[in-house]
């Protein structure tokens, strides 16, 4: 879904040494205009947000923010082939989560 908030929504956290810290329980993503997408199955409480209408503006915009995020994560893929080195497991499913929405 398309919202506005002020509040901050569930991120990744990373440790200094660029591993992985804690996965967020939802997909999202900032979008122009002050508007963010979450997964609609996203546990939102405690946030204010304004649900957004969709249009096929922020429909597109989604689309070409999802499509960078794979490619910039096609690497780990490549590694994979390559080498036989384990994508790792947030990867594998933020990739999936991507193709869904595209």
């Amino acid at each position: 879904m398309f919202i506005t908030t002020e509040d901050n929504l569930a991120r990744d956290t990373w440790n200094d040494d660029g591993t992985l810290d804690s996965m967020a329980s939802y997909f999202s993503c900032e979008l122009t205009g002050g508007v963010k997408f979450v997964e609609d199955d996203a546990d939102l409480t405690g946030i204010t947000y304004e649900t957004v209408t969709s249009t096929p503006q922020l429909e597109a915009e989604l689309s070409d923010v999802c499509k960078k995020m794979l490619a910039d994560t096609d690497w780990y893929v490549a590694r994979k082939t390559e080498t036989d080195v384990a994508i790792p497991t947030h990867i594998s499913t933020l990739r999936t989560t991507l193709r869904t929405l595209i």
